[in-house]
């Protein structure tokens, strides 16, 4: 946890509760992916779908994110975009690396 700043007391507070919602968002998708029914051609390899998808999404939104904050470093050359540039186009590498690692897995059962 970040200790509290007096000119922003509220951080420790937000990460706190943002934690807890993505927690609860996180075992919430994990009932409904499990109790998901089971595809009548794939059977249980169509789960994989169930984060494969997710994680395209999310590696599409990274790299966008990169190309909008290094386009506004560009413009502003303020520090603050370029590291959030860095920082979204880390996220899109690891998601990147999730939905190649989880097509396969989806495809060898598949076909």
């Amino acid at each position: 946890m970040l200790p509290a700043s007096p000119a922003m007391p509220w951080i420790p507070r937000g990460l706190r509760v943002s934690g807890f919602a993505l927690a609860l968002l996180a075992m919430l998708w994990a009932v409904l992916v499990v109790s998901a029914p089971l595809d009548s051609m794939q059977g249980v390899i169509q789960k994989v779908l169930y984060v494969h998808v997710p994680c395209a999404f999310s590696a599409y939104a990274g790299f966008i994110g990169t190309a909008l904050c290094s386009a506004l470093y560009l413009w502003s050359n303020d520090e603050r975009f370029d590291r959030l540039a860095a920082a979204s186009a880390e996220v899109g590498v690891v998601f990147c690396t999730l939905v190649i690692l989880t097509g396969p897995i989806w495809a060898k059962g598949t076909w």
